[in-house]
């Protein structure tokens, strides 16, 4: 048999025979059974047991993990049960993380001394935060509902339970401090939004917002007067509510703009923007009406549509500021104010009460002044109100209250003749007067010269005198005259010819007496033949009376 040196080199296989001797006897075993003769039962596993010496490791339970250590210089099977996590400990050691209770959260951590994952149980529904030790905390106070639904909320009973359930947000809060001794002790806020702008000399526009809320609609809505269907795109809605006391406040809104220290700059407290591409509607309540801001009522009646106050000692300079060129003047209806035709003034500045103004002051009623009426400061240092009689002078100044006097006492004188006159041809013939129906101041006299009035007071006086001519015939005439002759001041005249028979003239005039004393009187000419005056208050009339 040749030496094993002399024999080639070749990779045996697991069949590949060899030469061994077991007792005292020569065998031939292949590599296979060789290399399996450590073990005596399945699953083991060989490893040095020390410097020219192997053992093997018996084969575990199952959910075993091959582990090493070097405390112990050997390998050795870590056997973890159902949920178990294997991980290893500062020492170099592995370890079993054991199962966590239903619903936990894994997380990795080096405080308290203590490296490696943790397990977080979840009670109930909530969130996860990293805490300022490192080690992450569970609230409830964030949650997330069966819906998917954020809600942050510290055990709050919303009020309005439909408006809390329809949100894709809920953020709620308890806010019960103790009662503040100090302004500003007992300040809480559900959700404070803090921003900080920086200077950065931009030279463009730009607008940095807090909160921005942006709500489209396609829905097809359309407003009808007094109808209950609303559909609103609402960008933001605050509710300030007292729900169960009955001298709360509540503030649907606050909007504030402060200038801090000796900062200064435009400050606009709250801005409503108008920006439409639609109709120029200028009326009120209609379907395309369009507001900058509408203030309603919904339940009970509110003391003030609109309260300008102040805070302590400042003042506005100006309650209301309309400028010159925001309201249209296109329309009949356009308006700075307008309480429907009540109340309005125009956007010319016209003051209409009830009515729409056309002039500066247009008002369809009086005006009652319980007080001063200022006009104009430098012609009208103000009206007062007068007593009872006075009438309002003006002599080339400021107009007075002042009494007038007394009306002068009427004079009159009407006159008549129960009796006919025979009239002669071709002369002036004074008609006498026997009646007296008024003589105030006994201007007549039916005992002589009948025919005359004595003018008893200066001033202007006005006459009438009415004629009736039994013939007819050609020229008549009547006057009235101031005299007695025919060469008398003629007054007023009338002539006419070829009358009717009974043609009733009357003749009228006035004139102005210097002094009293004057004689009045009527006369009639008949040409060509004589005439007859009818008798009574109809066939002949004579009166006067003093105007002023």
């Amino acid at each position: 048999m040749p030496r094993i040196s002399q024999l080639s080199t070749e990779q045996p296989g697991s069949t590949s025979d060899l030469v061994v001797n077991i007792g005292s006897t020569t065998r031939r075993a292949n590599a296979g059974q060789i290399v399996g003769a450590i073990f005596t039962s399945q699953g083991q596993l060989p490893y040095a047991a020390s410097s020219g010496n192997s053992t093997f490791l018996n084969p575990p339970s199952s959910n075993a993990i091959l582990s090493y250590s070097s405390g112990s210089s050997a390998p050795a099977w870590i056997v973890g049960s159902s949920g178990q996590l294997f991980t290893v400990s500062s020492a170099g050691v592995t370890t079993v993380l054991a199962a966590p209770t239903s619903a936990s959260f894994l997380f990795y951590s080096t405080a308290n001394s203590s490296v490696g994952p943790r397990w977080l149980t979840l009670s109930t529904m909530g969130a996860v935060f990293a805490s300022s030790n490192s080690v992450p905390i569970f609230t409830t106070v964030v949650q997330f509902d069966s819906s998917g639904i954020l809600e942050v909320e510290d055990g709050l009973t919303a009020v309005d339970s439909g408006a809390w359930n329809a949100a894709t947000v809920r953020i709620g809060h308890n806010m019960n401090s103790t009662a503040g001794t100090t302004i500003g002790d007992s300040n809480e806020g559900v959700l404070n939004v803090h921003g900080n702008i920086t200077g950065n000399e931009s030279q463009a526009d730009y607008e940095k917002k807090g909160i921005f809320a942006r709500v489209h609609t396609a829905d097809n809505s359309v407003y009808t007067p007094g109808s209950s269907r609303i559909r609103d795109a609402v960008g933001i809605r605050g509710h300030g509510e007292i729900v169960t006391v009955s001298s709360g406040r509540a503030w649907g809104g606050t909007f504030v703009a402060r200038a801090h220290g000796t900062a200064d700059g435009l400050l606009v407290s709250l801005e409503t923007e108008l920006d439409s591409s639609g109709s120029d509607q200028p009326d009120v309540d209609q379907t395309d009406s369009k507001y900058g801001v509408h203030v309603v009522t919904i339940t009970g009646d509110g003391t003030a549509g609109i309260y300008i106050n102040r805070s302590g000692t400042a003042q506005w300079h100006k309650g209301i500021n309309i400028s010159t060129v925001a309201i249209d003047r296109a329309n009949s209806s356009d308006a700075l104010i307008r309480y429907g035709t009540d109340f309005v003034i125009n956007s010319s500045g016209h003051l209409g009460i009830g009515k729409l103004p056309t002039v500066s002051i247009d008002t369809t009623g009086g005006i009652n002044a319980t007080t001063n009426i200022s006009l104009n400061s430098s012609a009208f240092a103000g009206i007062g109100v007068g007593t009872s009689g006075q009438i309002l002078e003006s002599t080339g100044g400021i107009p007075t209250w002042v009494t007038p006097p007394a009306a002068a006492a009427t004079q009159s004188f009407i006159l008549s003749n129960d009796t006919s006159q025979a009239i002669p041809a071709d002369s002036w013939t004074p008609l006498n007067w026997n009646v007296e129906i008024r003589d105030t101041e006994n201007a007549h006299t039916t005992v002589s010269n009948s025919s005359r009035v004595i003018i008893p007071t200066s001033g202007t006086w006005v006459f009438g005198a009415q004629v009736n001519l039994v013939t007819s015939g050609a020229d008549r005439l009547i006057q009235i005259a101031e005299g007695t002759t025919t060469a008398s001041t003629r007054i007023t005249e009338v002539s006419f010819s070829g009358a009717n028979a009974n043609t009733r003239v009357n003749i009228s005039g006035m004139q102005y007496f210097a002094s009293s004393g004057s004689t009045i009187g009527v006369q009639v000419y008949s040409a060509g033949s004589s005439n007859e005056i009818n008798t009574g208050t109809i066939g002949a009339r004579f009166w006067g009376h003093r105007l002023s």
